[in-house]
Formats: structure tokens, C-alpha cells, sequence
């Protein structure tokens, strides 16, 4: 009786370890992007500033007007990085959102943001 509450115990760590690294998201509705080109631009100022060859996923769409960045929680990324970025981009955020969720698409980001 006493190995399976140590083997619980252990299953919980693990899970726990496991949950807290999980991906952290940022969005945001991002104002005067009218082309595809905004958005190409800002996704390169993005991955950039953020490390193209780290494990950050960057999700933007010129007809939407939003934008989001997922990454490791280790990650050193806040609201104020993601608004800095999208402001000397030549665009303005008018919501910003974190979140614990793994933003994987376009439909993730609306939908996060309408609940804002």
C-alpha cells in the first residue's frame, strides 16, 4: 500500500512538472495592418526579436487585425515585449491578452480574444 501512494505521489510531480512548462500565449488585436505584407512584416519583426530558431510560434493575420505569440514559459516574453514589438512595427494593440493555453490557430486567437 505504502509503494502505490509513493507511485501516486510520483505520478503527480511528474504531471505537475509537466503542466507548469507548459506554453505560455500572448494575443492581441492589432490596429493598421491593411496587406499581407503588414502582416509578413510584423511576423518577421517577431521571430526577429524573439529568436527565429527558438520555440516560439507566431500567428498573425492582416484581415483579422490579431496577432499571437506562443512560447515555452521559461521564456522571458511578457505583454509589454509583444506590444513594443507590434508598436515599432508601425502598429498600434488596442487589447492584449495572456494566456495559458497553446495557441496552435488562427480560430484559437479569436476566440481567446472575444472573451476578453
Amino acid at each position: 500500500m505504502k509503494r502505490y501512494f509513493i507511485g501516486i505521489i510520483i505520478v503527480l510531480i511528474t504531471l505537475y512538472y509537466f503542466i507548469s512548462s507548459a506554453a505560455t500565449s500572448i494575443i492581441g488585436k492589432i490596429d493598421g495592418m491593411t496587406c499581407i505584407e503588414c502582416q509578413e512584416k510584423l511576423i518577421k519583426a517577431f521571430k526577429e526579436k524573439l529568436g527565429e530558431n527558438t520555440d516560439v510560434q507566431v500567428i498573425v493575420s492582416w484581415k483579422d487585425g490579431v496577432g499571437s505569440v506562443t512560447f515555452p514559459r521559461s521564456a522571458k516574453v511578457d505583454e509589454e515585449i509583444f506590444k513594443k514589438i507590434v508598436e515599432e512595427s508601425g502598429f498600434k494593440i488596442s487589447q492584449i491578452k495572456k494566456s495559458k493555453t497553446n495557441i496552435e490557430e488562427l480560430t484559437d486567437v479569436q476566440r481567446l480574444l472575444n472573451k476578453i
